[in-house]
Parts: C-alpha cells; structure tokens; sequence
C-alpha cells in the first residue's frame, strides 16, 4: 500500500511539473529527426500496397503521440542518414532523435530522456558454419569465431564490445547478411527486436532457417533513449515532459501493451 502510495504521489508531482513545463510549447512542433534506412517496428515509413510513402509509423511514433496529445504539441518526423541526423540535432536544426542508445559522448551531446524501451544484444551465425550453435560465455569470445560485422554508424558498446572490434561498413541489415552468406563476415551483430521488426518493411530475415542467433549471455538488455539537441530553446522543459509522459505510461502499462502491439517475443509469443 505505501509503494501504491508513493507511486501516485510521484505520478502527480511529475503531472504538475510537466504541465508547469509545457507551457512553452503549447501549440507548437517538436521535429524528431528519424534513419532514413528506418528502424523497425520502432520507425518505419508507412506502407501501401508494398509501397513507401512518407508517413512515418512505429512503437516511437504511438509513444511520442500520446506524450504529446496530453500537452498540446505537434510531432513531426524528418528522414535523413543516421549520422547526419545525430549532427543536424547535435547542432539545433532539428530537436530530438528518438530510439538512440547511450555512451558517453552522446550524453555530453545531447539531453537524454528516461529509457522508453530495451532490446536485446544478439549474434546472428551461418548454421552450415556451426551446425551445432555456439557455445560461449560472453562477448569477447566471439573475436575467436572471425570477423565481426555491424552496422555503419551504430553503437555497440552495450554489446560487451569496443566499437573497433566491430567492422561496420553496411548500411543495410541485408548487406549484413549478404556479407555474412558470402564469408565476408562470420558473425554479424544486431538487437533481436530490431532484426525481426524488418519484416514490417517485408524484409523477414529472422525466418531465413540459414542463420542461427543467440543473446549475447552476461549481457544487460540495451536501454533506449530520445535523445533532445542541447541547442534547443526549451530542451529541458521537453525533457520533463517526455520523461514525466515516459513515467505515466509505465504506470498505466500503456508503454508495455505498445511495446506489445509490436515485437515479438523469442520464441514467437508476446512478450
């Protein structure tokens, strides 16, 4: 009972501070800056008919939406290269990016919100390399295994590796597993969420029976993160609002039931 209590007391002292804080932004636009490779089921372009259109849909999209609705504030969503998405935001042009990790130049140059969902570090492998799966204790035992590939620009620090042990010249997932099927890679990195959620785009690689994947063992789950450009006006009364919204959806186990609405568990069912 005074946990119940304690939450409701800390619910409403963040309602009043992110209604204090939102007052600067009633009525206006907040641009989130999206990879135009997307990042499914989190962000992704909406399709029709197999077709792309500009539309940006996703778990990012729903969460921010009603973070938002309560405030007055409109979300739009600007597609560009990851890496010129981080600079352009680093520098003010556009507000904030959502589904970021975090290492530390990150949080110098941005403001981080409250993590909003994780996912889950993974090894992907050639099952005619190893019929027999893997075996290891954590991370640094795949360097034994060959080449390591990622993708270009990611981070994958949380990964229990340097980013320099990662060769990370694919811009694609499927030239991830193109180089992997042609022994330019022997184990590629990728968060299991974010692998199966291509099948959103119609890319289902996960049902592809060549590869085998594991997590990473001894290895956190990888907290995610919207990370808000420092040169922003009223960075930090978006903060409050988005870490304030963040809290009041856990609480009410709308996040989770989101979260659900799209991403498998491992073994198929839901989460």
């Amino acid at each position: 009972m005074k946990i119940l209590y304690s939450c409701l007391i800390l619910l409403s002292l963040f309602s009043i501070v992110s209604l204090s804080q939102s007052a600067p932004l009633n009525g206006q636009t907040v641009i989130f800056c999206v990879e135009e490779g997307e990042w499914p089921p989190f962000n992704f372009a909406k399709r029709i008919n197999g077709q792309k259109t500009s539309e940006t849909m996703g778990y990012d999209v729903d969460v921010i939406n009603m973070i938002f609705s309560d405030h007055g504030i409109k979300a739009e969503f600007v597609i560009l290269p990851w890496k010129r998405c981080l600079m352009r935001t680093r520098k003010g042009v556009y507000q904030a990016v959502p589904s970021a990790s975090k290492n530390p130049q990150r949080e110098k140059d941005y403001l981080l919100s409250e993590a909003y969902y994780t996912m889950t570090p993974s090894y992907f492998y050639l099952k005619e390399k190893h019929p027999l799966g893997l075996t290891i204790k954590n991370a640094s035992e795949l360097k034994k295994l060959g080449k390591i590939c990622g993708r270009h620009g990611y981070n994958y620090v949380n990964f229990g590796l340097e980013n320099d042990d990662v060769c990370k010249g694919s811009r694609t997932y499927q030239s991830l597993v193109n180089m992997t099927l042609i022994g330019r890679c022997d184990i590629f990195l990728a968060r299991y969420e974010a692998f199966t959620g291509l099948s959103y785009i119609g890319q289902d690689f996960i049902s592809d029976r060549r590869f085998g994947h594991a997590p990473i063992p001894n290895v956190e789950p990888e907290k995610f993160y919207i990370m808000i450009s420092r040169n922003f006006k009223y960075a930090h009364e978006l903060k409050t609002i988005l870490d304030s919204g963040i809290f009041k959806l856990k609480e009410s186990g709308k996040l989770q039931s989101t979260f659900e609405k799209y991403v498998p568990s491992r073994n198929g069912s839901s989460k």
